[in-house]
């Protein structure tokens, strides 16, 4: 069996929206104990009174709070924001095929390129200038066209500090507002979303991270 405690801080921490509200200070513990009840007990595999939950959150409270006066740094050292439209996602199935045309593909600066290759896939993001290059020596499984890229720059001293991607794509959660894929450079974190989205993540992230 599981402490309480490990366990409410094991809920708190999968719900950004819990999570938010009680770094912030505005929810009632005992109601909201109330409400994970169900989910204490069928992990902690024993029954639970709503008055231990209600400590339990009393005190991650404080954990909580530091966290997110955590993430304000975080937030510190970001410098800045731009986008890219429109953007084309590839998906390929990894091959040796594929992988020897990858080699053919000729860049060029000006344009935005990435290639991802995991352990079955191989992901491609790419500016409409690579389009036809990608179709002709590659067998594309799906094409997603249209769609906008967001590009935050970071400063070095945010490689080696948590929580970077989980601030981003929070805010990008509490306005519904799905990531399509995450590609990242070492100072250098990009987003492709829908590109009907786009004057609303630009709203948020440029509110958010005071570049305004």
């Amino acid at each position: 069996m599981l402490k309480i405690s490990a366990v409410v801080e094991d809920i708190v921490y999968e719900n950004p929206l819990l999570f938010d509200a009680i770094g912030e200070n505005i929810v009632n513990f005992r109601q909201v104990a109330k409400n994970i009840l169900p989910q204490v007990e069928t992990r902690a595999l024993k029954t639970v009174s709503v008055e231990t939950i209600t400590v339990s959150l009393s005190r991650l409270a404080k954990k909580v709070q530091k966290k997110k006066n955590w993430l304000k740094i975080v937030a510190a050292l970001l410098e800045d924001f731009s986008t890219k439209t429109p953007i084309t996602q590839f998906v390929c199935t990894k091959s040796e095929t594929n992988l020897q045309a990858l080699s053919t593909i000729k860049t060029v600066n000006e344009e935005f390129f990435s290639i991802t290759v995991g352990k079955k896939e191989i992901n491609i993001l790419a500016s409409p200038y690579y389009r036809g290059q990608i179709v002709r020596t590659l067998h594309v499984l799906h094409e997603l066209p249209a769609m906008t890229l967001l590009t935050i720059h970071f400063s070095e001293k945010l490689v080696t500090i948590p929580g970077l991607i989980y601030f981003i794509s929070s805010l990008m959660y509490r306005s519904n507002i799905p990531i399509i894929e995450i590609v990242s450079t070492y100072t250098e974190l990009n987003l492709l979303v829908e590109t009907k989205n786009l004057q609303k993540a630009t709203q948020i992230i440029t509110r958010q991270m005071r570049f305004e």
